[in-house]
């Protein structure tokens, strides 16, 4: 059985930025060192669960639909990324939870760690990890690649929800 190491992430505790706290592009001071073993590869996975309730307003034709995960591991970078078939920053893909839909139409974004593919990393040399999270919908406001909003208000901010991330790291050599 390989040796797998478990890292616990929530958007609540990223490095405050010089304004505020931007849950969609945080960033987090991981000492690697601490429970990573230096010159490995792993398999990482991970799971994504906003704690935040997400819907479409009609009012601004805004389209909240799902979510691409990049992460930035600043020197490290995957050595093999099934999404481009070569290194790459995208984790994966998050998914709108329509099937829980509250009575006002909104519902969370989620992954499990089998909703996306492996990804080879070499162990990560810098303490920072910067994520970013990309809005997927395809018409409105905030369609495209911009980075995902808040949606509980209806005034569209550049804030999106607070969420929790599990990471594994599957040692491969």
């Amino acid at each position: 059985m390989k040796k797998s190491y478990t890292l616990f992430l929530n958007s609540n505790n990223q490095i405050p930025s010089q304004t505020t706290y931007n849950n969609n592009n945080p960033s987090f001071n991981i000492v690697w060192d601490s429970f990573l073993p230096k010159g490995k590869t792993f398999r990482l996975t991970f799971n994504f669960e906003t704690s935040g309730q997400y819907r479409e307003y009609t009012s601004t034709t805004a389209d909240y639909g799902d979510i691409k995960i990049c992460a930035d591991f600043v020197i490290s970078r995957y050595t093999y990324n099934s999404y481009s078939n070569s290194g790459g920053s995208i984790l994966g893909y998050a998914l709108r939870n329509l099937g829980f839909l509250n009575s006002i139409g909104q519902s969370t974004i989620s992954c499990g760690f089998l909703d996306n593919p492996p990804i080879i990393i070499n162990r990560p040399t810098s303490n920072i990890i910067t994520f970013y999270i990309y809005n997927m919908g395809t018409s409105g406001i905030v369609s495209g690649n911009g980075l995902l909003n808040d949606t509980i208000s209806s005034t569209l901010t550049t804030y999106m929800a607070p969420w929790q991330m599990v990471l594994n790291f599957e040692c491969i050599d």
